[in-house]
């Protein structure tokens, strides 16, 4: 078992796909069992063009291109990723559905349909604590104490948050 983000499953999907069969995906569980408010983010990648590029109107067209153009331009990314990602753009999700090769990946629907539309689009800490969690859940769920995995990530989250200087800071909406 583990504990993992949707880029997991698109490295299954993509890498091993004989395991498909034996592999599913589910919105994360919460402690009352309501899936209608979701402990998950979604993403938080940022395409950003650099200062200092020699080509900052190239770079922007590329952007435009790729994420505000034809909504074909993105389906290949979405059929590649083997439908593990949520499209934001309802047009784009139409499109990505409508995909032939789209009827093979029933999960899909449970990254669209259970998972995306309760996360939270962003998440509002740095990856190290989401990662303390992640690893903290998979001890658990592989046989180590709970206690003992929590009171672990516990330590690693507040050294996040020492580092960072995140305590008094209220989370951003």
């Amino acid at each position: 078992m583990m504990t993992s983000g949707s880029w997991a499953f698109s490295e299954i999907a993509s890498d091993y796909d004989d395991l498909l069969g034996v592999t599913g995906i589910a919105p994360f569980p919460t402690s009352d069992g309501d899936l209608s408010a979701s402990v998950a983010t979604l993403g938080n990648f940022k395409w950003v063009i650099d200062a200092k590029t020699d080509q900052p109107d190239g770079a922007a067209d590329f952007l435009s291109w790729c994420l505000a153009g034809d909504v074909a331009n993105l389906v290949p990314f979405f059929v590649g990723t083997q439908f593990t990602k949520a499209p934001a753009r309802p047009d784009v999700a139409d499109a990505v559905q409508a995909a032939p090769e789209a009827a093979d990946a029933p999960w899909s629907a449970v990254v669209s349909e259970d998972i995306a539309p309760a996360s939270v689009p962003t998440p509002s800490y740095p990856w190290d604590i989401l990662l303390a969690m992640g690893k903290a859940l998979e001890k658990g769920m592989n046989g180590e104490d709970p206690a003992k995995a929590l009171s672990g990530a516990n330590g690693e989250i507040q050294k996040v948050i020492d580092r960072e200087e995140l305590a008094g800071k209220a989370p951003r909406d």
